[in-house]
């Protein structure tokens, strides 16, 4: 395996979350509309280098140590079962998996590559630094089974759980990654959660 390309990422317009907005439908029209707009300014744009080329979305899983596919995920249910791990219970299926590395045994690349297989691996995976282990697991899975599930390594500083990931290829061995952040839950009067005003989209 060749040299990885470093990493770089950048921010596409101003980086900030909008907690008052208006109700959509309310007010002045072209009000509303701005403030969404403004939304899909908070987009985090960087850039990765594949191990495993594909396009992905989902909602981030951010762990806070490495995961051993072996003996540390339920291929049943993705259910993460290592009890010496701090996210134990938390579910990786569909998710976009994010974390410093794997860990743990050769065996980890069987256990991603049938947890692929049935459809109980995340969506993609997050590195920031390359795993021979888990891409041995997502090539196996391509190739046996047609089922792409992209590995990036890239710098994954700013993403938490419950962001929305996207994905996406560039040039060569270049991966495009978006983060679109989970806006803070805004409160009404009495603490009680505010209604929402409508969902955060927008592309780059």
């Amino acid at each position: 395996m060749g040299a990885l390309c470093a990493w770089q990422y950048w921010c596409v317009g101003d980086v900030r979350r909008h907690g008052r907005l208006r109700p959509l439908g309310s007010g002045r029209p072209g009000r509303a509309r701005r403030a969404v707009k403004g939304l899909e300014k908070s987009i985090l744009k960087r850039a990765g280098t594949f191990q495993l080329a594909g396009e992905a979305e989902g909602s981030a899983l951010v762990l806070s140590q490495a995961l051993s596919f072996w003996g540390g995920v339920n291929v049943e249910t993705g259910d993460i079962i290592d009890h010496s791990h701090p996210d134990l219970g938390n579910n990786i299926a569909g998710k976009i998996l994010v974390m410093a590395s794997g860990r743990g045994s050769s065996s980890s690349s069987s256990v991603l590559a049938e947890a692929i297989r049935r459809g109980t691996a995340p969506a993609g995976i997050l590195l920031e630094r390359p795993d021979p282990i888990l891409a041995v697991g997502a090539i196996v899975a391509e190739f046996l089974y047609g089922i792409g599930m992209p590995l990036v390594v890239c710098d994954t500083s700013g993403i938490v759980s419950g962001d929305r990931i996207e994905i996406g290829m560039a040039e060569g061995t270049h991966a495009v990654i978006r983060t679109a952040g989970v806006p803070p839950e805004r409160t009404g009067s009495g603490g009680a959660p505010a209604p929402a005003t409508g969902d955060i989209e927008g592309s780059t």
